[in-house]
C-alpha cells in the first residue's frame, strides 16, 4: 500500500467518523449537549458578526439577555433587524479565552446568515481528520510506516477527539491539529539544514501561535521542547536556539489578542483572564482547609464578595492570583497534596465521547456539595455505583492508564532510537505537568493524546511480532 493512499484512506475514515457526530448532533438528542462554554462562545460569536465587538455578559443583566435573544432569533430564523442596540448594562471585553472558536462562529454566520452550529461542526470534523493525517507523517518520519499507518487509524476511530471537534463545540477540538503540525514542522526543522531550518522553526511557532487562539494551555510548549529536540538533533545549542525562536513566534498570531487586552482592560496579555479563578478551582478541587468549592458558583460568590460582579474579569483574575498564592503559603501541604490527586487524572484520563449515559444524574461537584466526599472517596465507598454512571468514561481511563505503561516499555526497549518516544511524548507531558500543578479536567489533554494512540498500537504490533516471533519495529 502506498503512503499517498494510507494518508487518503486514514483521512477518510477519520472524516467519516466525524460526520456520524455531526449527524447525531443535529438529528438527535443522543449525544450530551455542548458546554455552557461553547454556548458562551457562539454568543460571542454572534454579537461579533452583527458588529458588537469580543463581547460578555453578566448572568442576569439586560445585555445577556440581549445576547440570548439575539442568538435565539439567529438559530430559529427570524429576523435581527428590529432588535436595537445591546444595552451596556452588564456587558463588558470578553477575556475569558482568546477568540478563536468565537471568530469561526461569526465567519460562519456572517457567511451564511444563519445558525452556525452544523458549518462549526462540519469545519472541524475536516480540521480534526487533518490531524488524523498529520499523525499518520509525524509517526512515519520518526519511526516506520507500519507504525504511522496504524497509529492514524487509531486517532480516526478515537471517539473523545471525533466528539470534542464536532458534537461538543468545544475549542479543544480544534487545538490538536495545531499541537500535531508544529511537532511535524519542528522535525522538519531538525533535519534541515542552514537557512531552511530556522523557516521550519518560525512556522512551528506560527503554527503554536495560531492553536493559542483556541486554546492558550500549550502556549509555553516549544521552551518545554528544548530537551527532547535536543536529543533527536544531537544539538543542544541548537536546541535552545530554535525552540527560542519558535516561542518567540508563538506570540505572532497573538499580538492582536494581547494589544486588544492592553486598550480594553489595560494588560498586555496574552492568554486569558481565567487563570485566577482556575487556580482556586485547582485548590477546591478536594476537601481542602481554605473552604474553597469546587464549582463555578463558588467562584462567583468569592468574586462577589470583593464587590467584582463575575470571576472572569481581569480585576477579578488579580484578586484570585494574589489569594492562590497566600492559600498555598498558608497550607502548602494541602497545595501539594491536591496536585498528586490530580495525576491520576493524567495518567488514566477518563474522557467523554459523548454518550448520555442514563445512570449518571449527578456530577462528582454535586455529589460533594451534598454529601461532603470529593470524587475519590465516593468512588472508595460506592465503587459499582461508579462503574454504572461512568463505564464508558473508565474504559476511556484504562486505555490512557494502559498506554502510560506502554510508553515506558517502548521507550526502554526502543534502544538508540528512544530520542523519537520522547520526542512524541513530549506534548503530553507537558499538558500532564501543566495541569496537574493547576486544575486538571480530562478533554484538556485531548490536543496532545496522540502519543497515547500512538503507544497503544505499538503495543499490539510488538505483541503479535513476539507471537509470530519476529524482531520488534524499529525506528528509521
Amino acid at each position: 500500500m502506498t503512503v499517498k493512499r494510507d494518508e487518503w484512506l486514514i483521512g477518510a475514515a477519520a472524516l467519516c467518523v466525524r460526520l456520524i457526530y455531526v449527524v447525531l448532533a443535529v438529528s438527535t438528542t443522543t449525544l450530551e449537549p455542548p458546554s455552557t462554554l461553547s454556548s458562551m462562545n457562539f454568543l460571542a460569536g454572534y454579537g461579533i458578526a452583527h458588529g458588537l465587538g469580543y463581547t460578555d455578559t453578566d448572568r442576569g443583566t439586560p445585555a445577556r439577555t440581549y445576547l440570548a435573544e439575539l442568538a435565539r432569533r439567529i438559530e430559529s430564523g427570524e429576523s435581527t433587524e428590529a432588535m436595537g442596540p445591546m444595552p451596556r448594562d452588564g456587558a463588558r471585553p470578553y477575556t475569558l479565552h482568546p477568540p478563536g472558536l468565537a471568530l469561526l462562529v461569526a465567519g460562519a454566520h456572517a457567511v451564511t446568515g444563519g445558525p452556525a452550529h452544523l458549518w462549526v461542526e462540519l469545519l472541524g470534523a475536516w480540521v480534526d481528520s487533518l490531524a488524523a493525517v498529520l499523525l499518520f507523517w509525524l509517526v512515519r518520519a520518526l519511526w516506520d510506516d507500519r507504525l504511522a499507518r496504524w497509529s492514524g487509524y487509531a486517532y480516526a476511530f478515537y471517539l473523545p477527539l471525533a466528539y470534542a471537534a464536532t458534537g461538543a463545540e468545544a475549542a479543544d477540538g480544534f487545538c490538536a491539529v495545531f499541537v500535531l503540525g508544529a511537532a511535524l514542522l519542528i522535525v522538519h526543522g531538525i533535519r534541515a539544514t542552514g537557512r531552511a531550518a530556522w523557516l521550519w522553526y518560525a512556522a512551528a511557532g506560527v503554527v503554536t501561535g495560531l492553536g493559542m487562539l483556541f486554546r492558550p494551555d500549550y502556549l509555553l510548549l516549544p521552551l518545554w521542547m528544548i530537551p527532547a529536540v535536543a536529543w533527536l538533533s544531537r544539538r543542544w545549542r541548537h536546541a535552545v536556539a530554535a525552540m527560542v525562536v519558535v516561542q518567540a513566534c508563538v506570540f505572532v498570531p497573538l499580538t492582536p489578542w494581547a494589544l486588544r487586552n492592553q486598550q480594553q482592560i489595560g494588560r498586555l496579555l496574552f492568554t486569558s483572564t481565567s487563570a485566577g479563578t482556575t487556580l482556586i478551582g485547582g485548590l477546591g478541587e478536594f476537601n481542602n482547609p481554605w473552604g474553597f468549592g469546587v464549582e463555578d458558583a463558588a467562584r462567583f460568590q468569592l468574586a462577589q464578595q470583593q464587590g467584582i460582579a463575575s470571576p472572569w474579569t481581569s480585576e477579578a483574575d488579580l484578586y484570585f492570583r494574589k489569594l492562590y498564592w497566600q492559600s498555598v503559603a498558608s497550607h502548602p501541604g494541602a497545595a501539594l497534596w491536591a496536585a498528586v490527586r490530580r495525576v491520576p487524572l493524567g495518567i488514566a484520563s477518563p474522557q467523554s465521547f459523548g454518550y448520555v449515559n442514563p445512570n449518571k444524574t449527578v456530577q462528582f461537584s454535586q455529589i460533594r456539595a451534598t454529601t461532603g466526599e470529593d470524587r475519590y472517596q465516593y468512588m472508595f465507598h460506592h465503587p459499582w455505583t461508579v462503574v454504572e454512571r461512568y463505564w464508558e468514561m473508565l474504559l476511556t481511563a484504562l486505555l490512557s492508564l494502559v498506554a502510560t505503561v506502554g510508553g515506558l516499555l517502548w521507550f526502554r526497549s526502543a534502544g538508540p532510537r528512544r530520542d523519537a518516544v520522547f520526542f512524541l511524548w513530549s506534548a503530553h507531558g507537558y499538558a500532564v505537568c501543566s495541569h496537574v500543578v493547576v486544575h486538571m479536567e480530562p478533554r484538556y489533554l485531548l490536543p496532545s493524546i496522540f502519543p497515547v494512540l500512538a503507544t497503544l498500537v505499538w503495543m499490539a504490533l510488538a505483541w503479535r511480532d513476539r507471537r509470530r516471533g519476529a524482531q520488534l519495529p524499529h525506528a528509521v
